[in-house]
């Protein structure tokens, strides 16, 4: 006697059924909703490392750009400061003749 399971009224079983569909449904439910989760999670980190890189790229642009700036500003202030040191120099060497008494003449 007991080998034998208790049976169950249909009602019984019509209700343990729907409990069993139930459960089945939520477990679904929970898994779908569990991989949209683990997807926008995914979706996050990949757009926040797009984003550093990208920032990156933005900041190594604009380094890049502020050093060429800086590099022609240098080249100008040294082309100036050349050009003012020459004519120094020139107008020293006019005085020296002046003099003397000789005069000067630029080539051109």
């Amino acid at each position: 006697m007991a080998d034998k399971k208790k049976k169950l009224n249909p009602e019984e079983r019509l209700q343990a059924r729907v409990g069993l569909e139930i459960n089945r449904r939520l477990m679904r439910e929970h898994s779908k909703a569990q991989a949209e989760a683990v997807a926008v999670a995914k979706w996050e980190s990949t757009m926040g490392q797009r984003d550093a890189l990208a920032q990156k790229k933005r900041d190594d642009l604009k380094l890049e750009e502020d050093m060429a700036l800086r590099e022609n500003i240098v080249n100008e202030i040294r082309e100036k400061r050349l050009i003012e040191l020459y004519d120094q120099d020139e107008k020293r060497y006019q005085d020296e003749l002046k003099k003397k008494g000789l005069v000067f003449r630029r080539m051109k």
